[in-house]
């Protein structure tokens, strides 16, 4: 079920220019609330931020931004929603490259959470993160930069150019590590539930429940598995598997994992070749005949939290500014903001 709420807002002095733009970012701190407009409005909340604030962005573009500061930035979400008619929250116009550089200080308490956004290039970190959440969102790409990860929850994601090295979980999540030998270790160390995964996968790193596929065509080349992962329940799909090719052969711990050959024999639609309508949903047969730990599908859909791209937080979906400002030079703005339940 889902409610709307309005919030009404004045600014001081802000051009015409600005306000009529689509694109906003709302800061909130310490329970008051500040507005930014344009395709710079996440670049002026987050500097305008202190830890712990929350940045709510609408749908549209913006350019990207050095994140500092351990906030809350959620967006309308990482793809269209027919429902809604709300369209993505698209953090792009590259920042030396990338979308975000991801920089905080490790003696930073509070948490970094993103949430309902779509990252069109990668994302980079400058030192390690920790303690830190990517929730319903699109990356294109995943830069360490000689970092790692620690206690990061990635759930109900889509990554592509994925290298994640660290500890932390995956849940529920499409992660594409990329498909050249240099790529090796791309979750390393993490712990991957009810995920699809294409390309080179963890070694050191639990799988379970998962859909894992190797689009090589060589037969010895991108082993899936070291002695040191372990795999419980998990589907391989290799074009050459047979009887002396098991993708799992040398996993110690392995536990009722299966191979195929053919995406076809798993998938409605997915063919190897990431599109961001892709679904992943499994054939109705496999998805009775393919069951994880729990006795749920494997894949994305299966577990305790099924796959579900729209955010939980508040969405704004609309913006009404007063065609002028009054004479004190206040701004009237209306927001619609839609809240799922």
């Amino acid at each position: 079920m889902k409610k709307l709420f309005f919030l009404m807002a004045a600014i001081m002095v802000v051009t015409m220019s600005f306000a009529q733009s689509s694109t906003l970012a709302t800061l909130s701190h310490n329970g008051q609330m500040s507005i930014f407009y344009g395709s710079d409005a996440l670049k002026s909340a987050h500097d305008a931020a202190q830890h712990g604030d929350v940045i709510t962005l609408s749908s549209g573009t913006f350019n990207g931004v050095t994140i500092t500061k351990a906030l809350t930035i959620r967006g309308a979400g990482m793809m269209a929603n027919m429902e809604t008619k709300t369209l993505p929250t698209v953090i792009a116009y590259p920042l030396d490259g990338y979308s975000v550089d991801i920089n905080i200080p490790s003696s930073v308490k509070e948490k970094l959470v993103l949430e309902g956004l779509y990252f069109s290039t990668s994302i980079v970190l400058r030192n390690n993160l920790t303690n830190a959440s990517l929730l319903k969102c699109y990356v294109q790409g995943i830069y360490l930069n000689n970092n790692i990860f620690n206690n990061v929850s990635i759930i109900h994601c889509k990554i592509q150019n994925a290298k994640l090295s660290g500890t932390g979980v995956i849940m529920n999540s499409f992660i594409e590590t990329g498909f050249e030998v240099s790529h090796y270790g791309c979750v390393y160390g993490f712990e991957c539930t009810n995920c699809v995964i294409a390309g080179i996968s963890s070694p050191n790193g639990i799988l379970k429940n998962c859909i894992i596929y190797i689009p090589s065509d060589n037969y010895l080349g991108n082993v899936v598995m070291t002695n040191e992962s372990s795999a419980y329940y998990c589907i391989g799909i290799h074009k050459f598997v047979s009887d002396n090719y098991d993708m799992f052969r040398d996993l110690a711990n392995g536990l009722k994992n299966q191979n195929v050959k053919k995406l076809s024999e798993i998938f409605e639609s997915y063919d190897g070749k990431y599109t961001d309508d892709e679904t992943f949903e499994l054939k109705s047969d496999a998805k009775t005949k393919y069951l994880g730990s729990d006795g749920t599908e494997v894949g994305i859909y299966g577990g305790n939290l099924p796959f579900n791209p729209t955010p939980s937080n508040p969405q704004i979906t609309k913006c009404n500014v007063a065609p002028k400002s009054t004479a004190d030079g206040k701004l009237s703005v209306e927001i619609e903001v839609r809240v799922s339940e």
